[in-house]
């Protein structure tokens, strides 16, 4: 559910500068909305899409059904549940008390908890928002209420639970840590978690289409696949609570981003804290995604990104940042398997991409990085279509190598989405120099790109 995102991590290389023009141009929009108006005609991607440059907005369109029953279209007004991607907000709540002179990022968490169990004595409001505290991933007993819950109740169901490692001593993700910077926040500000956030950053910022109401007008209803008319189950939100219980849409979500730019909700000494790499989430990996607070970190084609997904029953989430080229791109989704659609978009806009077709006039499309680190992991995005353009279907096999069947090779398999839509994750164990990456589909292996591996 929540925790997809973290996995997801992986798939985000850090690496050198591609050549060419970075970042979203018109040409590359244009072909983005074509795709995804066309996956959306037959439902195989349905949310919505907003892309920004330097304060303009590129793109901001609903695509598919927000409810297939009804015939209603998402379009960028749609509410979506967010799932993780609430805890960046989660994050700025602490932040604002800092900033009231109200408690410490680095309080003993024990300070606010009543009943606080022995075992979170030397944990501190740091290690909640970094992952670093030692917490389960979720509780034993993660069913869904059927009915709302108090937060009392909800940490009841882990607080015996023995910490997984010392705080401090490595980052392991975990909801049950966010779900604990809720009561925090309601014990120092006298608020619920809801009304503070409400108060404190929907209200000022006007995210007037954001909140916690499940119940809620406007919200699109979530779903498994294209090929499922039955919506998914609506999740209890004060089970999902400070970790994951928000909605909104691209449109709010800009307004945020555009907020984080600023010192409008907290000063710039507090809101960089957000933004530093406190932890790495792989220190023994070349190339590591970090964590700051309620945002993973990179360095991404040479430039600061810092990004965060959301995975909740019949929703994705994706919100890409770099703040320093003031580029935006949010992904929206209420059909669970969008996640590989998410990460072709971005990577479309983001690096030059290759086109090949097929001995049967099939055509591969790949969007993703030209160079790797020896050490590092190798991710890129696939795109296959038929020779008449729909989503193909089938096995995609990657492999990075001198050949196809060189002994050296990495390879990896995965079957195409509905969508026709592929990731490929390769471990580069291979030594600096120019390789090449091949691409086998419909029993055929074809060379996509010659990729230069570095130090």
């Amino acid at each position: 559910m929540l925790i997809a995102l973290l996995l997801l991590a992986l798939l985000l290389p850090a690496c050198a500068r591609q050549p060419g023009s970075f970042g979203p141009d018109p040409g590359r929009v244009a072909q983005l909305d074509e795709i995804l108006s066309r996956m959306g005609a037959d439902e195989t991607f349905s949310g919505s899409v907003l892309i920004a440059r330097d304060g303009e907005v590129l793109l901001s369109r609903g695509y598919g059904s927000a409810d297939r029953e009804l015939g209603i279209a998402n379009t960028p007004q749609t509410r979506f549940f967010i799932g993780s991607v609430t805890k960046q907000f989660t994050a700025m709540a602490i932040l604002i008390l800092q900033s009231q002179g109200r408690l410490n990022v680095q309080d003993p968490i024990c300070s606010y908890i009543e009943d606080c169990p022995a075992a979170w004595e030397d944990i501190t409001i740091h290690h909640l928002l970094t992952h670093t505290s030692g917490m389960i991933v979720m509780p034993d007993d993660n069913s869904y209420p059927e009915s709302p819950i108090t937060p009392r109740e909800l940490l009841d169901r882990f607080k015996d639970a023995p910490l997984d490692f010392q705080p401090g001593e490595r980052h392991s993700y975990s909801n049950c840590g966010y779900w604990v910077l809720g009561p925090i926040i309601e014990q120092v500000s006298g608020q619920t978690y809801e009304a503070f956030v409400q108060q404190w950053i929907l209200e000022p910022l006007d995210m007037h289409d954001s909140g916690f109401d499940q119940d809620a007008s406007g919200l699109a209803v979530g779903y498994v696949d294209q090929n499922t008319t039955r919506p998914t189950q609506v999740i209890e939100s004060s089970f999902l609570y400070s970790a994951g219980a928000l909605y909104s849409t691209v449109e709010d979500l800009y307004r945020w981003d555009q907020a984080l730019l600023t010192e409008q909700l907290v000063p710039r000494e507090l809101l960089d804290q957000m933004f530093t790499p406190q932890v790495s989430l792989y220190p023994d990996a070349v190339g590591s995604v970090a964590y700051g607070y309620g945002w993973l970190v990179w360095d991404h084609l040479g430039r600061q990104m810092v990004g965060h997904g959301g995975a909740l029953d019949g929703f994705r989430a994706w919100i890409f940042r770099y703040p320093d080229d003031r580029i935006t791109i949010i992904v929206l989704s209420n059909q669970e398997d969008s996640q590989d659609t998410m990460f072709y978009s971005w990577r479309l806009l983001t690096y030059e991409t290759i086109a090949i077709e097929t001995e049967d006039g099939a055509k591969i499309a790949y969007a993703g990085p030209l160079e790797a680190q020896a050490g590092g992991r190798f991710s890129a995005s696939f795109m296959v279509t038929d020779p008449s353009g729909q989503p193909a279907q089938g096995l995609l096999v990657g492999t990075l190598g001198e050949s196809p069947t060189d002994s050296a090779a990495v390879r990896t398999s995965t079957l195409l989405t509905t969508d026709g839509m592929a990731t490929l994750d390769l471990p580069v164990d291979l030594p600096a120099g120019i390789t090449r990456l091949y691409c086998r589909f419909g029993g055929v292996d074809y060379e996509v790109a010659r990729i230069t591996i570095s130090p």
